[in-house]
């Protein structure tokens, strides 16, 4: 009887992580008319070099700095010249497109290394994970730190070579852990390795996979079952 009792228990288990629904946040960069701020907050760092390593005295004020500038297809021939990949290079149909800190960056004016934010929203708590695609002038983060951060803390493996000459870095299933429901922020590390332009351009998406309520009710189920058979052979 006690081997049925765990077999009832079980089952309701197993079927609770079989049947799963992936709830799913996408976005990307330039959402906006071009040659205007976007939704992309910023911190700016130096015009030549990397931030010291990033901490809290770094990311909580990026949500409330300047708003990157969109600068949208590239638009004159030194962006080109540069290897500025075009807006859909990320992906067919790609709504993407490049933004920098400083709004003359793109032709290689005061242009800044930068930190970005950009926030999303999820309605579970659950483990989740960022498929994420990106192109930078010059490089995705740097010798002090990494490249991406969720909520302030690194992600590992996300440092790149430089990305300026039409180059794509591309991360699959990165582990987020369990994000809350609620807002949480990705921060992008854009390191300016040298004299001239700095931007970036990206698309991501954030998966959940969270347990259906049909599921949910099985579990339930399978604890009823459980409740009843300990109670009968008491």
């Amino acid at each position: 009887m006690k081997n049925f009792v765990k077999a009832t228990f079980f089952t309701a288990i197993a079927t609770t992580a079989a049947i799963t629904n992936a709830a799913s946040v996408s976005f990307h960069s330039g959402n906006g008319p071009d040659f205007q701020d976007s939704e992309i907050y910023t911190k700016r760092g130096s015009q030549t070099g990397s931030f010291n390593k990033l901490n809290s005295s770094d990311f909580n004020p990026t949500l409330s700095g300047e708003k990157a500038y969109i600068f949208g297809t590239p638009h004159n021939w030194n962006q080109l010249a540069w290897g500025w990949m075009p807006n859909g290079g990320l992906s067919t149909g790609s709504q993407a497109k490049w933004v920098g800190v400083d709004s003359d960056g793109a032709y290689g004016v005061n242009s800044h290394s930068a930190l970005y934010a950009i926030s999303f929203t999820v309605g579970s708590t659950a483990a989740a994970t960022l498929d994420f695609t990106v192109t930078a002038d010059d490089q995705l983060g740097d010798a002090n730190n990494e490249g991406l951060f969720i909520d302030g803390k690194a992600l590992a493996n996300t440092r790149t070579e430089t990305l300026w000459n039409n180059k794509l870095a591309k991360f699959n299933s990165l582990d987020l852990g369990i994000l809350t429901a609620g807002t949480h922020t990705l921060y992008i590390n854009v390191n300016n390795g040298g004299n001239g332009a700095s931007g970036v351009m990206f698309e991501g998406t954030v998966t959940q996979a969270v347990p259906e309520p049909a599921s949910m009710a099985a579990l339930g189920l399978g604890v009823v079952g459980l409740m009843k058979r300990r109670r009968k052979n008491a």
